[in-house]
């Protein structure tokens, strides 16, 4: 009945939780690949959200496979929180031109770096050469694959000093525009309403769709308030169950707040559970809503604030792994992608202080970003490192 049991001593799967090995079991027995999965879930869905926590490598190459699977099965948009909407002619006619440029690629990651400070990296650049590859393959009166950039146009030139980071004047001016009422909005009326489906990729905290995102005082252990509607609400909000939000596997904001270390989702359980699977069924996606891993909880996390008691199925719909935390890499970052050619446009658009750093500093501190084993991964590979062995 368990496949996986062999592979342990009796001592070892008596230290294994119930709830890891029916995870395990379950996965075994209803297996899918991440790529299947997501290509699954469009059968009932019209938009369905990955949800990420940023630059770990097979995250953006999981979008990257997805793209040709996607227009097989007539799905012809992936929206991104990487790009700006307002890019999006040029994002257009790179991913339809006759050949890929590379300077225009990264001219349309440069200005989301200048705006949301995540870009420079290989991975999510090159979200756009697999849409181009794709469309570069079809006969010339194909519909065409489409990157839809959602976000918007964050004013940071607006920052000079020390004394404006802390000017509530000046924050408000650098976000007049910003708003993920805006990223919905741009999926229903450049997608939905003209009847076609979509994948949406962004970080997991915008990815929310039923679940509201709490505040709480972390000091005390007791929640506040629920905080900002995100991305993913708006989205639930106009279309109801037609979305669907799934969870990459990421570590989860602790308890004790935003800056204490990282720890384990639902408190360790799906990495339990991993363990207990041969190598090859690491990488899976399943349903939380008809599976254990619905029922799994969290004392030790953030999100478990304003729900009593949390409860995976109420923070996603669907989880994807792709291997264990001790097997990810950080994204790749673009040699010189702060340059001669572009410094001065940067440091008109960035905020204090890197807007007063050299070309070599600025492009360290990205490259910096990307040793996510040396930041945010660093405890929790520890506390999982000999469940491997």
């Amino acid at each position: 009945m368990f496949l996986f049991i062999s592979c342990f001593s009796d001592n070892t799967k008596q230290e294994f939780p119930k709830e890891a090995k029916a995870c395990a079991d379950y996965v075994l027995q209803n297996y899918m690949t991440p790529e299947s999965y997501v290509i699954e879930k469009f059968k009932d869905h019209d938009a369905v959200i990955l949800g990420e926590n940023h630059r770990i490598k097979h995250d953006p190459l999981l979008v990257q496979r997805l793209i040709p699977l996607l227009y097989e099965n007539g799905i012809y948009t992936v929206a991104i929180e990487f790009a700006l909407y307002e890019d999006q002619p040029l994002i257009d006619a790179l991913v339809t031109a006759s050949e890929y440029d590379e300077k225009l690629a990264q001219k349309i990651n440069l200005n989301a770096f200048l705006s949301i400070g995540l870009g420079g990296y290989h991975e999510y650049c090159d979200i756009f050469k697999a849409a181009w590859k794709l469309n570069a393959s079809l006969p010339p009166d194909s519909k065409k694959m489409r990157i839809l950039g959602i976000n918007d146009v964050l004013d940071w030139s607006l920052q000079k000093t020390k004394a404006d980071r802390n000017n509530p004047e000046i924050r408000k001016k650098i976000f007049r525009n910003f708003s993920e009422k805006n990223w919905a909005y741009r999926v229903k009326t450049e997608v939905l309403d003209r009847g076609e489906k979509v994948l949406c990729y962004c970080g997991m905290h915008h990815a929310f769709s039923k679940y509201r995102q709490p505040i709480a005082d972390e000091s005390l252990g007791a929640f506040i308030r629920f905080g900002d509607i995100r991305f993913g609400n708006y989205l639930y909000e106009k279309i109801k169950d037609k979305v669907f939000t799934i969870s990459l596997h990421y570590p989860w904001v602790s308890a004790q707040g935003y800056k204490a270390p990282s720890v384990l989702p639902v408190d360790g359980i799906i990495d339990y559970a991993m363990a207990l699977l041969p190598k090859e069924n690491r990488h899976f996606g399943v349903d939380t809503a008809s599976s254990p891993f619905g029922l799994l909880t969290s004392q030790t996390s953030y999100y478990k604030y304003g729900y009593e008691p949390f409860m995976l199925k109420d923070f996603c719909d669907g989880y994807i792994c792709q291997g264990p935390f001790t097997e990810y890499e950080g994204v790749t970052p673009i040699k010189d992608f702060i340059n001669e050619d572009n410094i001065e446009y940067a440091k008109e658009h960035l905020w204090y202080p890197i807007n007063q750093w050299p070309i070599q500093e600025i492009n360290e501190g990205n490259a910096s970003d990307a040793q996510i084993k040396r930041h945010h991964l660093k405890s929790i590979i520890e506390a999982v490192k000999d469940l491997y062995k």
